[in-house]
C-alpha cells in the first residue's frame, strides 16, 4: 500500500471490473444508487441489464453511466474458451475405434 498526493487522485469515478466492485450484484447496486442520485427510473434499467449474460449488463452500465464512470478490465479478457476452439482451416482428425482397439491389443 502507498499513501499519495491528493493531486495524484482520479477526478472521475472509476470501477475495476476485474475486482470486487466489478461484481454483477456490485454494478447493478451502483446503478441503483447512480438512479436515486440522478433522479431516474432503476426498474428500466435493472431489467435490460438483467436480461443477458454478463457483457450485456456491462454495456448497459456504461450506456447509461459512461459519461461519469470510467470502467476498467484486464487487458487479457476474452473469451475463455478461444484457445480451445478449431480455426476454420484446422484439420481435425476423425476418431477410429478400431485404431484404439488395435492400441490397446
Amino acid at each position: 500500500m502507498a499513501i499519495k498526493n491528493k493531486s495524484e487522485m482520479p477526478t472521475e469515478r472509476s470501477i475495476d471490473l476485474s475486482g470486487p466492485q466489478g461484481n454483477a450484484f456490485c454494478l447493478l447496486g451502483y446503478a441503483k444508487d447512480f438512479c436515486r442520485q440522478l433522479e431516474r427510473d432503476f426498474e428500466p434499467i435493472h431489467k435490460e441489464m438483467t436480461s443477458g449474460d454478463y457483457e450485456n449488463l456491462i454495456k448497459v452500465f456504461d450506456r447509461e453511466f459512461g459519461s461519469f464512470v470510467t470502467l476498467y478490465r484486464a487487458d487479457d479478457v476474452e473469451d475463455e474458451n478461444d484457445d480451445e476452439c478449431i480455426e476454420d482451416d484446422e484439420e481435425v482428425d476423425d476418431y477410429d475405434e478400431d485404431d484404439e482397439d488395435k492400441d490397446n491389443a
